[in-house]
């Protein structure tokens, strides 16, 4: 049987009962991959756990959204300036080969 990232992290964390942690224990000594697995899982813990946590300013998520609004534009245009180009480039390719 296959554990999950999330039971292995419910196992990190002691979320489990002692049934499941014993099973899951028995699990880890039969199968190599699984204790790789854990242990890489048990890293990105210690690593994450080992991150500064920075205050944002009140008006941060009003700042976010209004770039994302602002790069919505300009792909919007940018998207169709490059169709109208290209169009126009297949329309004059498919004319010059009708000719030829």
């Amino acid at each position: 049987m296959k554990l999950s990232d999330e039971i292995l992290n419910k196992y990190i964390d002691n979320e489990l009962s002692e049934e499941e942690k014993n099973k899951i224990k028995k699990m880890l000594l039969e199968d190599d991959e699984l204790m790789k697995n854990l242990k890489a899982l048990q890293m990105l813990e210690e690593s994450m756990q080992k991150l500064k946590l920075y205050k944002s300013s009140s008006d941060f998520t009003s700042k976010v959204m209004n770039r994302i609004q602002k790069v919505k534009m300009n792909y919007k245009s940018d998207t169709f300036f490059i169709s109208t180009i290209s169009f126009l480039i297949f329309f004059l390719v498919g004319i010059i080969g009708y000719i030829v």
